[in-house]
């Protein structure tokens, strides 16, 4: 039997076909972009680090005294996955000591509509300690934890979070696995010191590609 279709509502409905197309490509190609990039530069650094490190000697594990620093990262988790999603996070360095966490998603936990998406999450926490090569230069082993999911969002049960920073009310709708995978991350990382109040991060792990920049929390003397 042939219903008429409202044209505002099939408008509509070609127009948030298009938005999830277009919000898909870009960030397929974030990802690409951004795991290509960190690849790379993560290689050359790499590789410029050998005869540096030969040359280096015994690490002085006193510099880590000041290695504190706080920063933002930004890269892929859930990498080499079904999951696999442009992520951010952040970075705690004390005493050399450093913790990264990247997440992804829910991608629709704040969509308006009173409906329901397959949805996908993901998120990876590591830990490392800083060799010291030089004073500007470590590099650190990681090992960590990470886990993708794969679910269900539904946009007819949701809560709202009051923010008492800005006084207002994000909408959170409920997420439910319907599968999770769970895995032993590992890897390696390189912190840079160009200036004293900065930090550059990097880091390739088997689940996690990401790199960053922090403010440095204690001065060398």
């Amino acid at each position: 039997e042939y219903r008429p279709v409202t044209p505002g509502v099939a408008s509509s409905s070609l127009v948030r076909t298009a938005e999830n197309a277009s919000a898909a490509i870009c960030e397929a190609f974030f990802v690409y972009i951004t795991m290509r990039l960190t690849q790379r530069l993560l290689l050359s650094v790499l590789m410029a680090c050998l005869p540096v490190a030969a040359a280096a000697g015994t690490p002085d594990f006193s510099i880590n005294r000041n290695a504190n620093s706080v920063a933002v990262l930004g890269g892929v988790v859930g990498f080499k996955t079904a999951q696999q999603s442009p992520g951010i996070g952040f970075n705690v360095t004390l005493l050399g000591l450093s913790v990264d966490y990247i997440t992804y998603g829910p991608k629709y936990a704040h969509e308006e509509e009173e409906r329901l998406w397959d949805d996908k999450k993901a998120f990876s926490v590591n830990i490392g300690y800083q060799i010291p090569l030089f004073r500007f230069l470590s590099i650190y082993p990681i090992a960590g934890y990470s886990e993708t999911s794969t679910g269900i969002t539904d946009g007819t049960k949701y809560r709202y979070d009051y923010d008492t920073d800005t006084f207002t009310l994000t909408r959170v709708n409920k997420y439910t696995k319907t599968w999770t995978g769970r895995h032993f991350n590992y890897g390696g990382g390189i912190a840079i010191k160009p200036f004293k109040w900065l930090t550059i991060h990097m880091a390739a792990t088997r689940y996690a590609i990401y790199g960053g920049i922090g403010m440095n929390l204690a001065f060398d003397r």
